[in-house]
């Protein structure tokens, strides 16, 4: 008579299972990390080079609207419609740092646009600082004073010894 009784599992078939659930979580922790680092690249690709809106957004974002409003409007007639990018000057003082032979006044005259790119980019933020103090009450002025306290923390060392 035959054996009705199916026969056994073969033994290797329980690693298999263990097997396909690691390599399934392993897939999975590999998609979400490459979806983690895809997202951080695009969000913050331009981090190195912070073009001036970049810089001008954040600090208004923290302002009370009429005040973020003027102080746009004001940077951008300090600026006169010229984007500041440091970017390319960048490369080209790496570039004269490298040459050979070395051409100290190539370097001079590189320095000095750099000097002078970071003057007229600060003469717009004072001037939108300014605007924006303009259109504040008393209060909104005091409040965004404190905030500023705040967020420079990495230089309250300092404020001794000035």
């Amino acid at each position: 008579m035959a054996d009705s009784t199916s026969p056994a599992p073969a033994s290797g078939s329980r690693p298999n299972r263990w097997l396909k659930i690691a390599l399934i979580v392993s897939l999975a922790l590999n998609v979400a990390f490459i979806a983690w680092g895809a997202t951080r690249f695009v969000k913050f690709r331009h981090m190195g080079e912070r073009p001036g809106s970049m810089i001008e957004e954040r600090i208004a974002h923290h302002l009370p609207d009429d005040a973020a409003d003027a102080f746009r409007r004001a940077m951008a007639e300090t600026r006169r419609g010229q984007a500041v990018s440091f970017s390319a000057l960048r490369d080209d003082i790496a570039e004269a740092l490298a040459a050979e032979p070395f051409d100290r006044a190539r370097l001079e005259a590189l320095l000095a646009e750099h000097r002078g790119r970071l003057d007229a980019f600060q003469q717009s933020l004072q001037a939108g600082l300014l605007a924006a103090a303009e259109a504040m009450t008393p209060e909104e002025r005091k409040r965004y004073a404190e905030k500023m306290l705040r967020h420079g923390g990495r230089h309250r060392g300092d404020r001794g010894n000035r």
